[in-house]
């Protein structure tokens, strides 16, 4: 005879059981599970469906590095995602037949860096895997953060429109593991473009002139991604050619978002030539007084995509080829300068004079200028603005008609501007006017735009 107290062991045990099975009928449905005790490398080794993963882990001595205590984000290729990949590919059947190096390479771009649980990740955008690009200057800039990978979640979730989550949320102790259902292709550049829909105009428009060939063969460049919308909006470019256009948006030098805000305002270079023979190259203002804008008119709306041999930020406007007008417009350090030039002079149409890429104009205001720029600070010292029949001549007489005059081409003499001649004392980098004992110094030099040259100087010139 059975006691009551035997029926309820038996009752206790069905209970449990029932609840394992339970378990393991939530797994196969995709839901949560919490695996705590357990390393990201310890949950691959105990799932079947795996192994693979587990060989490539081993193959690239890559075991510790998920059994440790940094978190992590495990993109796990099934083992049906492993034969997909051998089945599609020529060279390689087996995961002993892929170079250590490259094997190492595609599993590290399968690890996201930090712990992401899958709804973290909302619309579509980006994150850092932590395998490294081709460039050590990239990846000391960017502290190590790994190659980009975009994901879009708008319909499941799926990284780099090739590779979808299969079963989501596997937490472990150090991390999340979600299982996909193909292996990750190591990104390009091109490819780094073509997986963002945003970005196909920039794509197309990049083969055409042939400059996705030159960028996915250089290294350590920022290129600054117009959107798709930024195209349409800017329709016809007019008269720029769409290389020099495209050049306009590449810094051949590696500029992080958060390096930018660091260095505050200023100007660097792009790979757009004034001409095509000489080697002098556009200038790229970027304002960091609310986020990082160009040019004032490009805004850096995604930050800091990492590919294999460079940086893209990606923008809301396209970066037309640049007029002194542009710069005088953008550069905060400019402000009252530019009221000068259209509100205090409306009988000289400055900013029409400053856009000009022609010569031979009836009123003798030829491009290329060559413009001596009164910054903020230079306007305070010299007091009032005076009205505009004075101001006027003083405005011209910082001015250069169809001369682009660099730094290097400063020497010590005369120099004529529209308003009567200046003088330069080169190695002190100062400018005077004939009968007049007062020294301008040149604060910064070679501000390029398309028709002209800008220098900027501490006080404003006067002439006898």
């Amino acid at each position: 005879m059975i006691s009551f107290s035997k029926y309820r062991i038996i009752a206790l045990l069905t209970v449990l059981l029932f609840g394992f099975y339970a378990c393991s009928d939530d797994d196969d449905n995709n839901t949560n599970r919490a695996n705590t005790d357990f390393t990201l490398a310890a949950l691959a080794a105990d799932d079947p469906e795996l192994t693979d993963l587990v060989a490539a882990l081993q193959a690239t001595e890559l075991v510790d590095l998920l059994n440790g205590t940094t978190s992590y984000t495990l993109l796990a290729p099934t083992n049906a995602a492993f034969d997909t990949f051998f089945t599609n590919n020529d060279i390689y059947n087996q995961i002993s037949d892929v170079p250590v190096a490259l094997l190492t390479q595609i599993i590290l771009y399968h690890v996201i860096d930090g712990n992401l649980l899958a709804e973290q990740f909302t619309d579509t955008g980006y994150e850092n895997t932590i395998a490294p690009s081709e460039s050590e200057v990239l990846n000391d800039t960017i502290n190590n953060r790994g190659l980009s990978i975009y994901y879009n979640a708008t319909n499941g979730l799926k990284f780099n429109n090739e590779t979808t989550v299969v079963t989501s949320d596997v937490t472990a102790a150090n991390g999340t593991l979600h299982k996909v259902d193909r292996l990750l292709s190591l990104p390009t550049l091109t490819s780094t473009l073509q997986v963002n829909p945003d970005l196909v105009t920039l794509l197309n428009r990049l083969k055409t002139t042939g400059l996705i060939d030159t960028l996915s063969n250089a290294k350590d460049f920022t290129l600054l991604a117009p959107t798709n919308q930024a195209f349409e909006i800017a329709g016809s470019t007019g008269m720029d050619p769409l290389e020099a256009l495209l050049k306009n948006h590449v810094v051949d030098s590696i500029l992080t978002a958060t390096a930018i805000i660091q260095k505050g305002n200023g100007y660097t270079q792009t790979l757009s030539q004034l001409t095509p023979k000489d080697n002098v190259f556009l200038s790229l203002y970027h304002n960091t007084n609310s986020g990082v804008r160009f040019n004032g008119k490009a805004t850096v709306t995604t930050p800091d995509i990492v590919t294999p041999n460079g940086l893209i930020h990606i923008i809301d406007a396209v970066i037309t080829l640049p007029a002194i007008t542009d710069f005088i417009t953008a550069d905060p350090d400019f402000t009252t300068l530019f009221i000068a030039l259209t509100d205090d002079t409306p009988g000289t149409d400055f900013t029409a004079i400053f856009s000009r890429t022609n010569v031979d104009n009836p009123d003798g205001f030829n491009a290329p200028f060559t413009l001596f720029a009164p910054v903020e600070a230079a306007f305070a010292t010299f007091g009032p603005v005076p009205e505009e029949a004075i101001l006027t001549p003083i405005l011209l007489g910082h001015t250069l008609s169809g001369a682009n005059i660099c730094s290097d081409d400063l020497m010590d003499g005369t120099l004529t501007t529209l308003n009567g001649d200046i003088t330069v004392a080169a190695s002190e980098r100062t400018l005077g006017s004939p009968g007049n004992d007062s020294l301008v110094s040149i604060l910064s030099t070679d501000i390029q735009a398309v028709n002209g040259i800008i220098h900027k100087i501490d006080n404003v010139l006067l002439q006898e």
